[in-house]
């Protein structure tokens, strides 16, 4: 009897103490944090997420948040390699997926994700509508060619042969495709090309077409990237994704990294292409060496000494509900412009406002000082002294409806161009 007792008190210690381990991985697998629009973040343990809010345990006490006000809500979990991946799929709506296998019957693509084994996910089934171009292998000598091979608009359906480390481009329609061949029609015949002398295929879509607005981005551990139109989460916490082509996928919660909301709301700066730019110095010399010093001019997403971006606050950042003030703040958005720099980029359709933080990168405070100027069509939308002696960043908030050429100017200030470096953080449009 004793015996027995103590069996089965071990065997209920040994349950409780396996179910307290079970609620750990759990709640690890499911903590996220939330970043807002104005760059306040909470971190918490997932409650819930749909189409409006997601809802989350923060400091024992639960707290909703709507997604209209969402950057981005981070998930727990480190980035994985795929699995087997030496395929890359590009979709009409920019989703871009790492798969093992595809084939394709009747205009419909087979296409298996490269996740582990532990990932239980069935294939996908893609229109080929849907399908912008398939790489075949991912060497990287080939990264360039395939770049400039996928960015002229195709005039039909097009293989590109392997030509040793150039791709030759073959128009014609594509058929069915299985493991050994693509069965290609060519000036109207058809004929069957080896998989293995094609580096990939791209399909021919009529313009005209409109997709919707994303409502957002979604990545995966192991390096998939989903443009999102819609999402629900099922009751065994598998997420429900309706791409922006209408493509729909379903991924378990615990293989999510995050949901980035600021697609097709916000667009950085840092991120776009400048249309022109031009480095007017103090003192007139040579074009050559004008032409070299544009290179060291500005930078993306770091400051020209090629560090982190910060900004001084003499009273100091303040991180969420973070007691502690902290003089300095690094950010990783945004751009570094020497005095005497101007900038020009194309404004996308629809963006009405574009926002900021400046000052003079605090590596050299108290020097510094320059004139910065926002140019909107012609028209000056903003004019600011900026010194290195400021006790804050200056606020950019401006109404840039209906501009579509906008000039950032970095003028000369009052010592010449000796500590001119300005960090613009967090410089982005938004709808």
């Amino acid at each position: 009897m004793v015996y027995a007792a103590i069996s089965c008190l071990l065997t209920l210690v040994a349950t409780d103490l396996l179910a307290q381990e079970a609620d750990v991985q759990r709640s690890d697998s499911q903590l996220v944090t939330v970043t807002l629009l104005n760059g306040e973040a909470t971190s918490g343990k997932f409650i819930s997420l749909d189409g409006q809010t997601i809802e989350i345990e923060a400091e024992n006490q639960r707290q909703k948040f709507d997604v209209q006000n969402l950057e981005r809500i981070q998930l727990a979990g480190e980035p994985e390699n795929p699995d087997g991946a030496n395929l890359q799929i590009r979709l009409v709506d920019g989703s871009l997926l790492l798969a093992k296998t595809f084939t394709i019957q009747d205009r419909i693509a087979s296409v298996a994700i490269a996740w582990p084994a532990k990932v239980s996910a069935p294939e996908l089934k893609i229109e080929t509508r849907n399908i912008e171009w398939i790489r075949l292998g991912l060497e990287a000598a080939m990264d360039k060619p395939w770049r400039e091979a996928v960015a002229k608009a195709p005039a039909g359906d097009t293989l590109f042969i392997r030509k040793e480390n150039m791709l030759e481009p073959l128009d014609g329609i594509i058929q069915d495709v299985d493991a050994d061949a693509i069965q290609f029609k060519f000036d109207g015949e058809l004929i069957p090309v080896k998989r293995a002398k094609v580096a990939g295929l791209a399909f021919y879509h009529a313009a005209g077409r409109k997709l919707p607005v994303a409502a957002c981005l979604c990545r995966d551990r192991f390096g998939n990237q989903f443009i999102v139109r819609s999402f629900r989460l099922d009751q065994a916490e598998n997420f429900a994704l309706l791409l922006n082509c209408g493509t729909e996928i379903l991924l378990p919660l615990d293989i999510l990294r995050d949901f980035d909301f600021t697609v097709g709301k916000i667009l950085y700066v840092s991120d776009m292409d400048v249309e022109a730019a031009q480095w007017l110095p103090q003192v007139e010399s040579g074009p050559l060496f004008e032409q070299l010093s544009l290179l060291m001019t500005w930078q993306r997403d770091r400051s020209l000494d090629k560090q982190p971006l910060k900004l001084f606050r003499a009273d100091g950042f303040r991180e969420g509900k973070d007691q502690f003030a902290r003089p300095e703040k690094e950010f990783a958005k945004g751009i570094a412009v020497r005095s005497g720099t101007k900038l020009l980029y194309n404004v996308p359709e629809g963006f009405k406002t574009l926002t900021g933080l400046c000052g003079i990168d605090p590596e050299l405070r108290p020097r510094g000082h320059v004139v910065l100027k926002i140019v909107g069509d012609g028209r000056e939308l903003y004019a600011q002294p900026i010194s290195g002696r400021d006790a804050q960043p200056n606020k950019i908030d401006l109404d840039i409806s209906g501009v579509s050429r906008l000039m950032i100017h970095v003028d000369y200030g009052e010592n010449s161009d000796v500590a001119d470096h300005l960090n613009i953080c967090n410089l982005r449009f938004a709808r």
